[in-house]
């Protein structure tokens, strides 16, 4: 099946495994061995976090605060280009606030001018040590172990609570692999290998860091526009509560809720993870530069996640990045100071294959459609 020719909307089911009988050390090496995303099953069943709904949080956590992204429910299926974080709407309100909203209660604070059956609301990417911190008891009731993660919990966990329609744009991570556990709803996920990256058309405007964006709406593509990704292969998986998706290192993901949903995520650090990071320092400081230049008139471009970070502090990011990665070659990481890095930098991106490849590239972007 992995090798058969698949028209865009057409999709691959994504494989189920069940776990439940395999020990920590088990599944750790199954896990090392995946080279596709896996469904797994029976690994969640005694997590008090299985008995998480909307209406748990509105009585437990009532007048905690969240910020929620919103966004149209047209855009998910209807809309050519993909609906970006830029593109959406942003408020904050109590948890107790959001349940009221989703049983379309019109007492429901600042959500109260969002029509839910015309948008989705999303209190999406919370990271659970921080936006939990007061209440212990919800961090503790999520647990890594049986996945052979000792000391894995909540605190290493981002928390996701969606409407339906709610989604998060086609992009995949730079770092390591994921763990993703449904505890309430059901969510679909579609997912690209990394080898097809050029079908994708991958974008850093909007910039996040640690995330590369795809420029086709994965759901509904502009193939005009986008013709190579007539060639993608797209896997799918619809997530049943107590599934837990393994998502390889680099695999493009579009995720959308498919009624009101929760879910919960940790990311697993990967050895090849260091030159990524300082891939996404670099990147960091050249789109920096280069954009933040354009002034006040420029059209939304940093993720609403992201702050404006100085040159300085940007260089200093290289350098952390830089430290692993040469430590061992006995080259002085302390003591190389702005200068030396930036001219590592500048010479390493200008070189003459670099910038001919750049060129061509560029070439490319433009001319696309033609081809």
């Amino acid at each position: 099946m992995a090798g058969q020719h698949l028209g865009p909307h057409e999709t691959v089911k994504v494989d189920s495994l069940a776990c439940a009988h395999l020990s920590p050390v088990q599944f750790r090496c199954m896990m090392d061995s995946l080279t596709k995303p896996m469904i797994l099953k029976g690994m969640i069943e005694d997590w008090k976090s299985r008995h998480w709904t909307p209406n748990y949080f509105a009585d437990e956590l009532g007048q905690l605060l969240v910020k929620v992204k919103i966004g149209p429910k047209l855009a998910t299926g209807s809309f050519q280009n993909p609906i970006f974080e830029t593109d959406c709407c942003y408020e904050v309100c109590t948890m107790q606030q959001y349940h009221r909203w989703l049983a379309s209660n019109s007492d429901c604070g600042s959500l109260s001018p969002y029509n839910p059956a015309l948008c989705w609301c999303y209190v999406d990417y919370k990271y659970m040590a921080e936006t939990f911190e007061a209440f212990p008891t919800v961090r503790q009731s999520i647990d890594w172990s049986k996945f052979g993660f000792d000391g894995r919990f909540g605190d290493q966990s981002t928390f996701w609570m969606g409407s339906q329609g709610a989604n998060t744009p086609c992009h995949y991570d730079s770092y390591g692999c994921n763990l993703v556990a449904q505890l309430y709803g059901r969510k679909k996920w579609l997912l690209v290998a990394p080898q097809q990256s050029e079908s994708m058309y991958p974008t850093r405007v909007p910039y996040e860091e640690s995330s590369v964006f795809s420029a086709v709406n994965i759901k509904s593509p502009n193939l005009e526009a986008h013709p190579k990704f007539a060639d993608a292969i797209v896997y799918e998986a619809i997530l049943q509560p107590g599934d837990v998706l393994f998502v390889p290192k680099h695999w493009w993901h579009d995720v959308e809720c498919l009624e009101t949903a929760i879910s919960v995520n940790t990311w697993i650090d990967l050895p090849s993870d260091g030159v990524d990071r300082l891939c996404e320092a670099i990147t960091r400081t050249v789109i920096f530069a280069l954009k933040s230049a354009e002034g006040e008139t420029a059209s939304p471009w940093l993720n609403p996640s992201e702050t404006l970070t100085t040159y300085q502090t940007n260089v200093a990011y290289i350098k952390k990045s830089l430290e692993p990665l040469i430590s061992n070659q006995q080259i002085d990481i302390v003591h190389l100071n702005e200068e030396d890095i930036l001219n590592g930098v500048i010479n390493s991106l200008l070189s003459p294959d670099m910038i001919k490849a750049v060129a061509e590239k560029c070439i490319s972007s433009f001319t696309s459609k033609k081809n």
